[in-house]
């Protein structure tokens, strides 16, 4: 079975899409449903989970205003971790338990920071970069590259739509 693991800032949301200026209370506020991606993440065949250095509050709140929460089937959040965060070969470990992850199966991690894949890399699993500014060669440890989840999400479904027509 394939597993889809997201990161969840400025990977499931980007930084226009939230009023960061300081007061917690607009931040969340700030959020609205994200109809199409909720679209999207319900035709991936596999689990999907997130996979973030926030606490397990803010990931409840952040994927239930964005009307996301019914897509994923687990959360790891770093206060689950000792409060380590990625990309500590820790957090990675107790993912794998926590999702149950076997060496065999396919992994696609979706994260906005570089040094977060690099660790996933070592583990094995694919890597998404979701950046909407990233220029230049792409490194050897990204294996995929979007400016937007939406546009990683659309290509997943393809990519996936070919493969089973094909299988």
């Amino acid at each position: 079975m394939v597993k889809y693991v997201f990161d969840l800032d400025y990977t499931l949301y980007s930084k226009s899409d939230v009023n960061d200026s300081g007061n917690e209370q607009d931040f969340y506020n700030s959020f609205k449903p994200k109809d199409f991606m909720n679209h999207l993440l319900q035709r991936l065949d596999g689990n999907n989970y997130i996979f973030t250095n926030g606490n397990f509050e803010h990931a409840i709140t952040v994927v239930r205003k964005m009307n996301l929460a019914l897509n994923f089937k687990d959360i790891q959040s770093t206060d689950m971790v000792d409060n380590a965060l990625k990309p500590d070969p820790v957090t990675y470990e107790n993912a794998i338990k926590k999702f149950k992850i076997r060496k065999n199966e396919t992994v696609y991690f979706f994260e906005d920071s570089p040094e977060n894949l690099i660790t996933a890399k070592e583990y094995g699993w694919n890597t998404v970069f979701i950046e909407p500014n990233f220029a230049g060669k792409k490194p050897e440890f990204i294996d995929y590259h979007f400016k937007t989840i939406e546009e990683a999400l659309l290509f997943f479904l393809v990519k996936q739509k070919f493969q089973n027509d094909f299988n």
